[in-house]
């Protein structure tokens, strides 16, 4: 008979941190493993060879501003179409690959910054993809473009799959860090064509292919040969705070019932407070005195989160041949009333998650298979 056993999954998080909570994996009754998440667009330079470089003038203190203009550089005259559609449109300033560029970096090592913590010079696939440079088709570093981006006398981290323990602790095996956005599309166990819209403080509408396809979307790994195929940064509980401080108020309290109260407004609004899918330039529009209200202003605030999914599954499926819809994250479980216009704006059944914590469900169902 086998020993019982678990493998260990979650995270830590900031208020975990703040308070020095300390997690002793040895604790859980019999752990046979510990399998990290991190956000995409998550990495650190590491030394690895004894010599380092970088410019002068390029000093630790602006390469984040100098990125945003490197990137400027790599996209008009360094990476082609078809190789931007190769790393599945996932390039920009904050990616590590425009980082090291305005560095003129050489003989540094990214890493994803779960691997750095654990010891591990490894970078699994739903991680890679985020540093701009990996093959997601392939499956492998885009060597070609590294050489046109003059990076290729940087060392990139051997691409690993999720199941191999890459590090350990006192004989407990590590597993191979995975991206949180994959994680959580695997806790909402998302059917073929289905598709997922997760509504957080931010917000993306994704679909499976077990084919790669390009579009007017991203392209990241998933697990089992399959790509998850995205549209990102679409405005939600970020931009609905906006809202909630222009009207002076510090809570949610009261916001449900004064838009269930309304059956439809005049009111329009777009959320792209901040730079979104959809632009950079929000506004509210036709306020009259009698419509000046917190419950129209979130109407049309829902009513605009609606449209721009329906905008962003037909990026997906311009045939609109997408399947039903999974609803998850934090939103979704608040508001029935937004539930409700995003199924009617899609014309789609919906089903909602079945938890909250649809990243630790994946993280879950991801363990269960690693002890199989």
């Amino acid at each position: 008979m086998k020993s019982r056993g678990c493998l260990h999954w979650g995270w830590y998080s900031r208020k975990d941190y703040n308070s020095h909570r300390r997690f002793d994996f040895r604790d859980t009754f019999f752990c046979c493993g510990v399998i990290f998440l991190a956000p995409i667009r998550c990495a650190i330079p590491s030394d690895s060879a004894p010599a380092r470089s970088a410019s002068p003038s390029a000093p630790d203190a602006v390469i984040a501003s100098a990125a945003s203009f490197s990137f400027n550089t790599l996209i008009r005259s360094r990476i082609s179409a078809g190789d931007r559609a190769r790393i599945g449109n996932e390039i920009g300033p904050g990616h590590a690959a425009s980082v090291l560029f305005a560095m003129r970096a050489e003989r540094l090592m990214p890493v994803p910054l779960p691997n750095a913590l654990i010891g591990s010079l490894t970078a699994e696939p739903t991680l890679a993809a985020s540093f701009g440079v990996f093959d997601v088709q392939a499956g492998e570093w885009h060597r070609d473009l590294i050489a046109a981006l003059g990076l290729d006398r940087v060392d990139w981290p051997r691409i690993t799959r999720w199941s191999e323990a890459v590090a350990g602790f006192e004989g407990i095996p590590i597993y191979a860090p995975i991206g949180d956005q994959q994680a959580a599309v695997r806790g909402v166990s998302l059917a073929e064509n289905e598709l997922s819209i997760n509504i957080g403080t931010g917000s993306q509408v994704s679909v499976l292919s077990d084919t790669f396809r390009t579009g007017s979307f991203k392209v990241r790994p998933y697990f089992d040969g399959l790509y998850l195929e995205t549209v990102t940064h679409l405005p939600a509980g970020r931009a609905l705070n906006v809202l909630l401080r222009m009207l002076g108020r510090h809570s949610w309290d009261g916001i449900d019932e004064a838009v269930d109260e309304l059956v439809k407004t005049d009111v329009a609004v777009d959320l792209s407070f901040y730079p979104s899918a959809f632009g950079s330039r929000g506004r509210i529009e036709n306020l009259t005195e009698t419509n000046a209200t917190i419950g129209h202003i979130f109407l049309a605030a829902f009513e605009s989160m609606a449209a721009n999914y329906a905008t962003a599954a037909r990026m997906l499926f311009p045939g609109e041949e997408w399947g039903s819809l999974v609803l998850s994250g934090g939103l979704a479980h608040k508001s029935a009333r937004l539930r409700a216009l995003i199924a009617n704006a899609l014309a789609r059944d919906t089903r909602l998650s079945a938890n909250t914590e649809e990243t630790l469900l994946g993280l879950a169902a991801l363990a269960r298979e690693a002890l199989k």
